[in-house]
């Protein structure tokens, strides 16, 4: 469904009108430039589904009109051709969710039932979308930061709430925390994972007492800190989750955002130090995959092939990777990895242009200037949490081998 609504901007009353599609969450949220004057525009939109109805926020810069305008069309899910942005009649899901498919060798997780209609929600599911995706990890953060505060009960009363479809069984914390980043990285997610584990059942049929004693160093040493990664990680990730949902779909299916798409929406105030953020915390929990490749290759988790542990914690983030870079079955969790990005975010050196379409960085804020559209900057972000996302559910399992 789209809402088409008439705005003009506070700056130059500049006319436009807009066509928001309908989206899976309670609350979107879009930015855009004015096609007039290009200053910032943002509107939000409250979803009651099950009336259902929608209400439109002028949040920046704009208020209603009664007049049309240029069309401004404006997608939660998907990012859209270039030359489509004006274009009336326009729906995104008709093209994207056909190049989603054809481009991911990932099989859809629901199968259609072909005795009903077909419906954009039940592709967005079949895609691995979760509804409601912001209620649900509300849920989730605030079960987590009360467990971490060891509100036991006070978490197990907000855990009562979750209800994703499909869940069953006692609403603990580790089912829950667990049953929620599984569908957050479902599908390209589940193999991630999957390889890993198989690197953990080598370490546990060969070097059994020594994954062992990993596993204890693990729960006495790293798994708070690292925990507490996650959960910074994931809190910044959902509290702009508007923009990210624009490219998730096509990272949670391993098909790369078309050259030429771009955001509809480009709150980069708000996104730009996100992957330099995650970057920081998922080059400090790979730690757990670095010690698991020491067991494999026959020695102490502790010792790597030229320093210890102690000195591998204190060599460059960039380089944490580097021990397990040729570990087939270790390595794929590096692929996220972009320290040229990293660096560029947090030595402030990274800038929206072209209306929003692209964005410009340098490394460091001296290297070589570099340029990538806005959308592939979402589908990076998007890549790196679901990786971690991923290692998480790598860790659970890990314990279980104490």
């Amino acid at each position: 469904m789209v809402i088409r609504e008439f705005i003009k901007c506070l700056t130059c009353d500049f006319i436009s009108t807009i066509r928001v599609s309908v989206g899976h969450n309670s609350y979107q949220r879009h930015d855009f430039s004015c096609e007039g004057c290009e200053e910032p525009i943002g509107i939000g939109m409250n979803i009651d589904f099950k009336r259902p109805s929608t209400e439109l926020e002028f949040c920046e810069n704009c208020e209603r009109a009664d007049v049309e305008g240029s069309i401004v069309n404006l997608d939660p899910h998907f990012v859209i051709p270039e030359a489509e942005l004006s274009e009336d009649l326009h729906f995104a899901w008709m093209g994207e969710v056909g190049h989603i498919r054809n481009n991911s060798e990932i099989k859809p997780i629901l199968k259609k039932d072909t005795s009903k209609p077909s419906f954009f929600i039940d592709t967005y599911l079949e895609l691995g979308g979760i509804m409601k995706t912001t209620e649900v990890w509300s849920i989730v953060k605030k079960a987590w930061s009360l467990h971490s505060k060891k509100k036991t009960s006070l978490a197990e009363r907000i855990l009562k709430k979750y209800d994703l479809p499909g869940f069953s069984g006692r609403k603990s914390f580790d089912s829950v925390i667990s049953d929620f980043i599984y569908r957050l990285t479902l599908p390209k997610g589940y193999p991630l994972t999957d390889i890993s584990l198989s690197a953990l059942n080598d370490a546990k049929s060969q070097y059994s007492d020594e994954l062992k004693r990993f596993v204890k160093y693990y729960i006495e040493n790293i798994k708070l800190p690292n925990n507490k990664r996650y959960f910074d990680t994931f809190s910044e990730f959902f509290d702009n989750f508007s923009e990210y949902d624009q490219s998730i779909l096509y990272a949670k299916n391993a098909a790369p955002v078309p050259e030429g798409n771009v955001a509809t929406s480009y709150g980069f105030d708000r996104t730009k130090m996100f992957y330099g953020n995650a970057y920081e915390n998922y080059t400090s929990n790979i730690v757990v995959l670095a010690c698991l490749n020491n067991i494999t290759s026959g020695r102490p988790f502790d010792q790597f092939n030229s320093m210890d542990l102690a000195k591998y914690i204190g060599i460059n983030k960039a380089n944490r990777g580097n021990p397990f870079a040729d570990n087939i079955k270790l390595n794929p969790f590096l692929v996220c990895t972009d320290s040229t990005l990293r660096n560029a975010s947090h030595h402030k050196s990274i800038h929206l242009i072209d209306k929003g379409r692209n964005i410009e960085y340098q490394s460091g804020g001296t290297g070589a200037l570099r340029k990538t559209s806005y959308s592939k900057y979402l589908e990076k972000c998007n890549v790196i949490l679901l990786s971690m996302a991923s290692l998480y559910l790598f860790e659970t399992e890990l314990v279980k081998c104490g």
